[in-house]
């Protein structure tokens, strides 16, 4: 398995793996979170997949991706965005996602309503790495690939001396705990009906905790 940075061929095979891997994540149906400034992509090659049926595949090994972006001086969040490619890319992206992602957000207002009480869970915080979104398809989610891309992100971070804060979902807060992520708080979401105000049909959204959580990258039990 290799990783390498996203590029704008990515694209596609990128929204389709966010939109299948988080399909079923009760989150999500709240409200979905965009990419941010560094995406980076895992590749399989055929010794990762060994007995394992490819045949999802639309001519590409690309199993996942994560996202994150930094928080900081100026000059520390420039060393993580370069150059105009980024931004380009997640504008892209989210543009591509706003169509192809099932579990769209019901209402702006819900996605104010989180984030506003995750920031109050996760205080005042100056210099910082935010990981905001980690995706693997359904089929690939057994390989490590999700490992792989964390353990990326968790490099980048030891190395400028930062620790990586973010809302975990139903499917990763598990392999944060094994990392040695500590909960801070919960953000708690009551179940309730609701219309859409894209296609203004109701929907349930159900009750769901999403816990925000620390990583110090110094403390992780995992190694490369």
């Amino acid at each position: 398995m290799r990783l390498r940075q996203a590029r704008q061929s990515d694209l596609a095979a990128l929204a389709l793996i966010q939109a299948r891997a988080f399909v079923n994540d009760p989150a999500l149906k709240l409200a979905f979170v965009t990419p941010g400034n560094v995406i980076m992509v895992a590749l399989l090659e055929q010794k990762d997949l060994g007995f394992h049926d490819d045949k999802h595949y639309l001519g590409s090994k690309l199993a996942g991706f994560i996202s994150c972006v930094r928080h900081g001086r100026p000059k520390d969040v420039d060393k993580w965005n370069p150059d105009d490619d980024a931004k380009c890319l997640e504008r892209q992206l989210y543009e591509i996602e706003t169509g192809a992602t099932p579990n769209r957000a019901v209402s702006t207002g819900n996605i104010q309503d989180f984030y506003g009480r995750a920031s109050l869970v996760l205080g005042s915080q100056s210099d910082w790495v935010e990981s905001l979104m980690l995706a693997v398809l359904p089929e690939y989610q057994h390989l490590g690939v999700a490992k792989q891309l964390m353990l990326w992100e968790i490099a980048a971070a030891e190395e400028e001396g930062v620790d990586i804060f973010f809302e975990a979902t139903e499917v990763s807060a598990p392999i944060y705990l094994r990392m040695g992520a500590k909960v801070l708080g919960t953000v708690e979401l009551q179940q309730k009906k609701q219309r859409s105000e894209i296609h203004l049909d109701e929907v349930d959204l159900p009750a769901c905790s999403v816990p925000v959580m620390r990583l110090h990258p110094s403390k992780v039990q995992w190694k490369l």
